[in-house]
């Protein structure tokens, strides 16, 4: 039996049986792990509490040496971020996020690349806490995210050839755009396009935002502005680049598309 002691976010909580539950959480120490909290829905002395969607909770558990799933023991709150529960579009997005955490973040890390996925999920939890989500506060929250947990496209130089010089301007079907290729996960130049179909053609203002939004830090995030036909093309982006990486469409996408309809957008 090995122990393990440690904190932990919350990122998806599934009731088992009449009294357990069982809880995929993400820590400093292993990235992504998988309990059972046994009597859970029954013992107040034990976790108090702490264990749902959301929560930043200090833990103890067991694991045995043949099971990849571990016993949690006790957990006591730390923090509820209960700001995301009084606005629709915080609660939404911060749904998002878990969702995306859950399917990303592997299971087993070491403590060295699991320690910055930490703190920045935490961060983000923080900083959404306080803001309400709008459409451009989505796109740029999603793509800083993709980022951080593994998933970067490349806007600023061609992904097969990697040059640089051959973007800006670039001809094609539809003079001033530029192509971006999904699968591959970047932009491609004229010249290793040529004759090729199946490209999103975007303009180069929305490859330079959305290149800029990568390399801010969260707390940056609100200098940049993105509005209109640039707006809807980075969202196009983003969104078909992650449904084709993640193999999959997240269950929180068509609730976030509820939220951030265009009768309910307001626009920062």
């Amino acid at each position: 039996m090995v122990e393990l002691r440690s904190e932990a976010i919350v990122l998806r909580v599934v009731d088992f049986g009449e009294s357990d539950r069982i809880l995929h959480m993400l820590t400093p120490c292993s990235g992504r792990i998988t309990a059972m909290a046994r009597g859970a829905k029954r013992s107040r002395r034990r976790f108090s509490g702490a264990l749902d969607l959301f929560h930043y909770v200090s833990f103890q558990g067991v694991r045995s040496g043949t099971s990849s799933m571990l016993r949690l023991e006790q957990a006591s709150l730390l923090d509820d971020f209960s700001g995301l529960r009084t606005e629709l579009s915080r609660f939404g997005f911060g749904c998002h996020f878990l969702e995306m955490a859950d399917r990303l973040v592997p299971e087993g890390m070491a403590a060295p690349d699991a320690q910055p996925l930490f703190d920045y999920a935490l961060s983000v939890l923080q900083l959404v806490e306080s803001k309400t989500i709008d459409l451009r506060w989505y796109i740029l929250l999603q793509l800083h995210s993709l980022k951080a947990f593994g998933l970067s496209p490349l806007f600023h130089r061609c992904v097969r050839c990697g040059r640089e010089d051959k973007l800006p301007g670039s001809a094609g079907p539809v003079e001033g755009k530029i192509a971006f290729h999904v699968g591959e996960g970047g932009v491609v130049c004229p010249d290793c396009r040529r004759g090729q179909e199946g490209f999103l053609l975007v303009h180069a203002g929305t490859l330079r935002s959305l290149e800029q939004g990568m390399s801010l830090s969260l707390d940056q995030l609100h200098r940049l502005r993105l509005g209109g036909e640039v707006l809807e093309e980075a969202k196009e982006i983003i969104e078909r680049f992650q449904h084709f990486h993640l193999g999959l469409e997240l269950k929180t996408e068509s609730f976030l598309e509820e939220i951030l309809s265009p009768a309910r957008r307001s626009i920062a």
